[in-house]
């Protein structure tokens, strides 16, 4: 009769040790359950395919600008972007990879000024910047100036465009931009006297032909 006890009592404790071996297993699953789906929560700026998006708990930004701050090597800098009513970036055409393009811009307005944005979608300013996708009646590809605030100046765009001319004098677009970051002497394939050079800047090069009495002539402006 002890015995029977002993083991219906054995029993027992084995049913409770598994219930609570299970109880535990469904708790520990379902906690999991939470992790992953508070993983998939998306939040911040983020790369799809082709295009950015910014999202605040899965919902993406929509007719609006974002301030994102991106740290590297220690240093903080802030990026302006715009989302328009699809939610994507407001961005150029990325040629970095067929035309070794990398600061190509395209221009947008927003409320009543035109703004320039990067091929990452970011917005440029406090500096002259090329498109090379948008020619004129001349075949001349369009250069822009943005200011600190990114608003695009139409006198200042204008005045370089007109001295980035292919033909132009040289001396007026050297005078606009001021002294190259660096000149690097090209092969001519002029088929005239003199030297071709290339004058890099922050966010162009200009390409020149330098005759032998020193004149240069403009071939054109290009993005870096």
């Amino acid at each position: 009769m002890e015995n029977k006890k002993i083991i219906s009592g054995i029993k027992k404790f084995m049913i409770f040790m598994l219930c609570l071996v299970l109880a535990q297993g469904v708790f520990t699953y379902s906690h999991s359950a939470a992790d992953v789906q508070a993983a998939a929560v998306k939040n911040g700026l983020k790369k799809e395919g082709s295009y950015y998006y910014y999202y605040s708990n899965n919902k993406k930004a929509k007719n609006t600008w974002k301030t994102v701050k991106v740290t590297s090597n220690g240093k903080t800098v802030s990026y302006r972007y715009y989302f328009g009513s699809n939610g994507r970036a407001y961005a150029a055409k990325n040629l970095k990879k067929s035309d070794n393009y990398s600061k190509n811009v395209v221009v947008k307005k927003i409320g009543s000024y035109y703004y320039g944005f990067d091929s990452k979608g970011r917005m440029v300013k406090s500096g002259y910047y090329n498109n090379p996708l948008k020619l004129d009646s001349n075949g001349d590809s369009y250069t822009y100036y943005f200011d600190k605030n990114g608003r695009y100046n139409a006198s200042k765009s204008k005045a370089i465009r007109k001295a980035g001319a292919y033909g132009a004098n040289a001396a007026s677009l050297r005078k606009i931009l001021g002294k190259p970051k660096s000149t690097k002497k090209l092969n001519s394939c002029f088929g005239e006297p003199g030297d071709d050079y290339r004058l890099n800047y922050a966010n162009i090069y200009v390409i020149l032909h330098r005759y032998p009495d020193g004149r240069e002539m403009v071939f054109g402006i290009f993005p870096m």
